[in-house]
């Protein structure tokens, strides 16, 4: 084991809040260093100069991003509508039931956190992420589109889970690995009352999908997704850039093979498929 590594272990031991904190900042100013370095920031500013900083297609068409957060990042796939595309079904079919309460665990720059307020207005929506510049920025996208039921924290756990997970809770999960101490059933067994939507870090974790589907398997039906190529040739709106850059600014920044998973309770499977039922019967 490295000192590096020697290092996070004990922090995450002893302050794992404010290891997290620290872990979580300088992720951040890398990931921003590099956009800005190589280009993509000022592509997507351009971007935005010329069509707008709103969304225009996906679950999420019409959510606009404030000009600070235009100016740190590159937001082109958002704005487009492609990021992480290969869950729209599972977005949408969440919208559909209207969980009462959504938790948003690495809420990041507000893309789902905000989107999912935006669709579920009767909804109490609660964004996690430990890095402060992440939190800032859901705040400020929650203002930019008039959103009132958005909390914003810094610091989940599984205690807190335990205490706020209930029946009818959505809950997406994006922790760069966490997701293996968060998701456990043993310390939070109120997570078999939730639908799930979890990035898996595999790189981080390995063998984390068979991990999670034990623990869940009993209790939720899952599904599984893997990440995919995103052509550049269908998007008009970015021909004033070169094909290179085209590549560049819709890449999610993956080295890796990536799998999301969807866990939905078997209860609540159950009754959703008896309510489809019923509709089609009646044909409403």
């Amino acid at each position: 084991m490295s000192l590096k590594e020697i290092i996070k272990n004990t922090g995450m031991s002893l302050a794992p809040q404010f290891t997290m904190e620290i872990l979580s900042a300088r992720s951040q100013k890398l990931i921003m260093r590099l956009e800005a370095a190589d280009g993509r920031v000022d592509a997507s500013r351009q971007y935005a100069e010329k069509y707008g900083a709103t969304v225009t297609e996906g679950p999420f068409v019409g959510m606009t991003y404030p000009a600070q957060t235009v100016s740190e990042r590159n937001l082109i796939n958002k704005f487009l509508g492609v990021y992480e595309d290969q869950l729209h079904p599972w977005i949408k079919e969440a919208i559909g039931y209207q969980p009462h309460k959504i938790i948003n665990i690495g809420a990041a720059d507000g893309y789902y956190t905000v989107g999912l307020a935006m669709q579920c207005p009767q909804s109490t929506v609660i964004a996690f992420d430990t890095d402060s510049w992440a939190r800032h920025a859901t705040k400020a996208l929650a203002s930019e589109n008039h959103i009132d039921n958005v909390q914003v924290k810094s610091y989940c756990d599984t205690r807190w889970l335990e205490k706020n997970v209930d029946d009818g809770t959505l809950l997406l999960v994006d922790c760069e690995g966490g997701e293996e101490v968060l998701l456990d059933t043993r310390k939070a067994p109120r997570l078999a009352k939730a639908s799930i939507i979890v990035e898996l870090h595999e790189h981080v974790v390995p063998n984390l999908k068979n991990t999670i589907t034990e623990r869940f398997s009993h209790t939720h039906d899952i599904r599984s997704v893997p990440d995919r190529d995103r052509s550049t040739h269908q998007h008009k709106s970015l021909e004033f850039l070169t094909q290179a850059m085209r590549q560049r600014v819709l890449s999610e920044g993956r080295s890796w093979a990536q799998t999301w998973l969807y866990l939905v309770p078997k209860s609540s499977s159950e009754s959703r498929s008896q309510r489809d039922h019923t509709r089609a019967i009646s044909g409403s």
